[in-house]
């Protein structure tokens, strides 16, 4: 039968409102926890796996027992508690999520993930999922209606997921972090409930305020130390997050030299969902725990001044720097604005006072890089592949989502799609992390098949003492005895040659060709993945959190 209730006399677009709002804020904490985990845990696949299956999951349970509850209670109140309960567990996503993962930093990381998932995304997702079950049972006041209500119900929750799927990503998040934006969520939902519980004298709601005010007061409103000024280790210039990740550039003390605070050598990193992308010497503005940019120079440095180059993927834009001093032109290709953006003005053209304001007694003067040869494309690299009218001497891969290599990008039909572009004598050349034996060296194993499958003349070889490999295709052999560039320095022991692994042994036909059909680089690169970012939260992030750098803001 109806519900008699006093609020029934409400008109319909009240419920309807609710169900938007709950649309809106499923799909809102999906996509914020996903972020919030990705500086610890990466953006990869295993992380969305988990985020989407604990989300549908909840949902799933929220259904149930909300069509359960109001047709046991007939109580309108009863779906305002469960909104009020919904706005609160989201209130304290960022503190419970920050804190599980300082517990759980060391250990397994798809364990951690789906243990911290289930923690933060289930009790939401249960509470939000019972929502749109009690706005139909509210609803329909007869069986005859019940269809059309639901179609209603379920219609207008899914567009409000999709609108906050649209504004979250493309503005909220960029411009205001994760924290502030989640609180939001969470006030916005719990507005329409608190007065209608207030309305009927249920005083209890307002435990709901007070705990928003200590949340305000203990993460707003007090500054993170990061906010309130130069930590006498470390120093952020520029955090951003988005879409395509978390973005920052901080100078901090190298491991290496922590005798005395006036030996402390300080480095300069841009990470990406905290993994490390490019490092560079405050002082000599050199390359740190780069060598693999060593072995890329002996690589290209059989092409002359002048040639042109493609860069996929900028990093901080070491490898723009070497180039333009052998001479190139080169074109950069980068899928994100920020990466230009931070690259451009923390390791290119500018160098702030950082190291001067901490007893630094030298600089070299700011390098920078010849403008006249350079050209930098906002694009995703394939799609820049299919479109551009452009021939290259050279491409070269270097592109990532932190620890990740993006999987459309190294595909059959994506290497044909360079080889179009590509002049007779050209070249491409991939940098990847991993290995090539091993678990670790699946996903190189087959990004060296796929090359290898689509007719180009092939080289591998592993960079020594680090986990990078450098993948050469080109249409005819490649010819390292001479070197035509004159820029080039040699820095590495022996020739480039000696360093090329004899792959025939690998046994390939146990590994995968790479197409768009059957995208599995993502789960070929898991075990190589897992440990790059397990050495990079032991050594880097972790110590970080020591020095009040949160993993989000």
């Amino acid at each position: 039968g109806n519900i008699q209730h006093p609020i029934m006399k409400l008109p319909p677009y009240i419920l309807l409102t609710l169900s938007f709002l709950e649309g809106a804020a499923v799909l809102a904490v999906e996509l914020i926890v996903a972020k919030m985990l990705a500086p610890v845990y990466g953006d990869s696949i295993y992380v969305w796996t988990t985020v989407i299956g604990i989300t549908i999951t909840g949902l799933s349970v929220g259904y149930f027992m909300g069509g359960i509850l109001i047709d046991k209670y007939k109580d309108l109140n009863q779906l305002f508690y469960v909104l009020l309960a919904a706005a609160s567990v989201i209130l304290f996503i960022p503190a419970i999520l920050n804190h599980l993962t300082e517990v759980f930093i060391d250990s397994d990381i798809i364990f951690s993930v789906v243990i911290i998932s289930i923690s933060v995304l289930f009790p939401s997702l249960l509470f939000l999922g019972m929502v749109p079950s009690m706005i139909i049972g509210i609803w329909s006041g007869s069986v005859e209606t019940v269809g059309e209500k639901a179609g209603n119900v379920y219609a207008i929750s899914t567009i409000g997921g999709i609108t906050s799927a649209f504004f979250m990503g493309f503005y909220i998040i960029p411009r205001f972090g994760l924290t502030i934006p989640v609180i939001a969520v969470s006030i916005i939902l719990a507005m329409i409930p608190i007065y209608f519980l207030l309305v009927n004298r249920k005083y209890l709601s307002l435990t709901y305020i007070f705990f928003v005010v200590l949340i305000f007061f203990f993460k707003v409103i007090q500054p993170a130390p990061l906010r309130s000024g130069n930590h006498d280790e470390i120093k952020v210039h520029y955090y951003s997050e988005g879409l395509l990740g978390q973005v920052m550039v901080c100078d901090y003390v190298n491991n290496t030299a922590r005798n005395s605070f006036e030996n402390k050598k300080y480095v300069r990193s841009i990470y990406i969902n905290r993994m490390a992308q490019t490092v560079i010497d405050l002082e000599t503005k050199q390359p740190v725990i780069s060598d693999y940019i060593k072995y890329m120079n002996a690589l290209v440095s059989i092409y002359q001044p002048g040639s042109r180059v493609l860069l996929l993927g900028l990093g901080g834009g070491n490898l723009v720097r070497e180039f333009t001093n052998l001479g190139f032109s080169v074109d950069i290709c980068e899928l994100d604005k920020r990466i230009v953006y931070a690259a451009n003005k923390y390791f290119l053209n500018d160098l702030p006072s950082f190291v001067e304001t901490l007893h630094a007694t030298s600089l070299q003067k700011k390098a920078g890089i010849d403008n006249k040869r350079t050209n930098f494309i906002i694009d995703d690299a394939r799609h820049f592949l299919k479109t551009t009218e452009n021939k290259y001497d050279l491409v070269v891969f270097d592109v990532f989502k932190g620890e990740s290599p993006p999987t459309h990008v190294f595909t059959k039909e994506s290497i044909k799609e360079v080889q179009s572009i590509l002049n007779p004598n050209g070249a491409i050349i991939v940098n990847l992390i991993g290995q090539i034996e091993g678990e670790k060296g699946k996903g190189v194993r087959s990004v060296l098949k796929t090359f290898d499958k689509s007719g180009l003349e092939t080289n591998i070889l592993q960079v020594p003492h680090v986990d990078n490999v450098l993948i050469s295709g080109s249409f005819e052999p490649l010819e390292f005895k001479v070197k035509a560039n004159p820029n080039y320095l040699h820095n590495i022991n022996g020739r480039i040659e000696h360093y090329f692994y004899d792959y025939e042994n690998l046994r390939l036909w146990k590994d995968e060709v790479l197409t768009d059909d059957e995208p599995v680089l993502d789960w070929l690169y898991i075990d190589a993945m897992k440990a790059t970012r397990k050495w990079y939260t032991a050594n880097y992030t972790k110590k970080f959190l020591e020095k009040d750098v949160p993993l989000f803001w």
